[in-house]
Order: structure tokens, then C-alpha cells, then sequence
């Protein structure tokens, strides 16, 4: 390289390789934290069953209850089975 004493390996040594380090470490510092911290508790609690089957009682709208869903929802499903077999 214009008669330097230079090559590949020192190429890839002293720049690609700290570069994508420093690249990654940094991306994944100030974006991920950034969007986990502003974002993490905005979203709705989920109530999780994990391999239930969708079943139990309709919604409103005729949908079945499904698996994942916000716990305030199941907890009102769950009163409304209770009083319906009463």
C-alpha cells in the first residue's frame, strides 16, 4: 500500500476486527439498554400458560380465550365461568 508496511492481516488485526467489536458492544449498550429502559414496563402484564390448549369460555365477540392474554382479561373470564356454572 504505497510502500507501506502493511498487509492484510495488519488490516484486519488492528481495524476490522476492534472495529466490529467496538461496533457491536456499543450498539448493543446504548441501544438495547436505551429501548429496555424506556421500554420494558409500558407494555401490559401477560398472564403465560405455556402448552395450554384454547379453550374455556368465549369472549364477547365469540373469540375463545387463548393462551397468552393481559391477567385483568383472564381474571374477568375466569369470575365469568365461576357465576355462569352457579
Amino acid at each position: 500500500m504505497l510502500g507501506g508496511d502493511f498487509n492484510l492481516v495488519d488490516y484486519m488485526v488492528w481495524n476490522e476486527i476492534p472495529t466490529v467489536l467496538g461496533n457491536l458492544v456499543g450498539g448493543l449498550t446504548f441501544v438495547g439498554l436505551t429501548l429496555f429502559a424506556t421500554h420494558a414496563r409500558t407494555g401490559p402484564d401477560r398472564l403465560t400458560v405455556p402448552d395450554a390448549p384454547v379453550v374455556g369460555p368465549r369472549r364477547e365477540g365469540g373469540q375463545r380465550m387463548t393462551p397468552i392474554m393481559a391477567k385483568s382479561e383472564a381474571a374477568e373470564l375466569i369470575v365469568a365461568a365461576g357465576s355462569a356454572r352457579s
